[in-house]
């Protein structure tokens, strides 16, 4: 569990792995349940034998449940397709980019970012990580610790609901919301400054 709801998950795949482009996500099959699962990789195209995957209860309770006691039991193991999907960075454009993620979304822009910067991508990165108090911020040591070696990068955690024990002194409100027609929009920070 890397927050009170949301494990981390990683799957050792046989041979040389899969390869796959940042930003894409596999289909999982697990034993016993019906259907599959959908997970955005969240680990680092050039680790392509061993996968990351974020997941919550929410929808996929059982699911993540049956996948970890799977895991961590050695018993039938969960069958992968993929890589899918076509959610990538456009690196051709050589300008600044802005990632903005809130709970188990970070996987796609943690696998970008990974990528980006391991590739020598040295237009400015920054990561609007939003959650709703400071334990719920996943990952975020890892993104503190690749922002004091890269200078192009920024990191910037965002709370939407800090309570006054928490000594929250950081960016507060939403990175995301949604319109009242559902789809996906985001509502402005006024105390963020990109630079």
């Amino acid at each position: 569990m890397v927050t009170p709801d949301t494990m981390a998950i990683w799957l050792s795949l046989p041979g040389e792995g899969i390869d796959f482009q940042a930003g894409q996500y596999v289909n999982v099959t697990i034993p016993g349940l019906e259907g599959t699962r959908a997970f955005s990789l969240a680990g680092s195209p050039t680790q392509p034998a061993e996968i990351e995957l974020h997941v919550r209860p929410a929808g996929a309770g059982r699911g993540r449940d049956e996948l970890a006691a799977r895991e961590s039991e050695g018993g039938r193991q969960p069958v992968l397709t993929g890589p899918l999907g076509r959610f990538y960075v456009r690196r051709s454009a050589e300008k600044p980019l802005i990632f903005i993620a809130g709970g188990s979304g970070l996987s796609s822009p943690k696998s970008m970012i990974l990528d980006l910067l391991e590739s020598g991508y040295e237009e400015e990165i920054t990561l609007l990580h939003g959650a709703r108090r400071p334990h719920d911020l996943h990952f975020a040591d890892i993104f503190r610790e690749l922002e004091q070696a890269h200078d192009n990068l920024r990191y910037i955690p965002v709370l939407s609901q800090p309570e006054e024990g928490d000594g929250w002194t950081g960016e507060a409100g939403y990175v995301r919301a949604c319109s009242t027609a559902g789809s996906a929009c985001i509502r402005p920070i006024s105390a963020v400054r990109l630079r």
